[in-house]
């Protein structure tokens, strides 16, 4: 049987600078981001070679 690996949530960044593993709590207590900040990773990919060329 092979090694589970276990990943945390990432924490997702809200309004007021605030951060949360949930993204529906984020946006109700929060709001969005402010898009006018300019950090972090825009996008990310998860899949093979293969499935990131198709």
């Amino acid at each position: 049987m092979p090694d589970l690996i276990h990943l945390p949530e990432p924490r997702l960044l809200f309004g007021y600078n605030q951060s949360l593993e949930d993204p529906r709590d984020g946006l109700t207590l929060l709001g969005p981001h402010d898009p006018a900040q300019n950090y972090g990773v825009k996008y990310g990919v998860v899949a093979t070679k293969e499935g990131s060329r198709r």
